[in-house]
């Protein structure tokens, strides 16, 4: 078999020269642990963005409280 990638020619489900993988479910498996990856980090980046949005508006919040309290 030869490499689409590197033209290396070889045997088995994987290029021994650059790695790429010519087995169609490992590839999809590689391809999916990606995108749940991708997915796993922005749904972390949106929580983040959220905890740090609610904790500035507390704190205008708890400043305006103490300008009342102290004028």
């Amino acid at each position: 078999m030869k490499c689409p990638a590197c033209g290396t020619k070889y045997k088995g489900k994987k290029c021994p020269s650059c790695g790429r993988h010519t087995d169609p479910k490992l590839e999809a498996k590689r391809n999916t642990r990606i995108a749940l990856l991708v997915v796993i980090l922005i749904f972390v980046a949106i929580l983040l963005f959220c905890l740090f949005s609610t904790l500035d508006y507390f704190n205008g919040l708890i400043e305006m409280i103490h300008r009342i309290n102290e004028g």
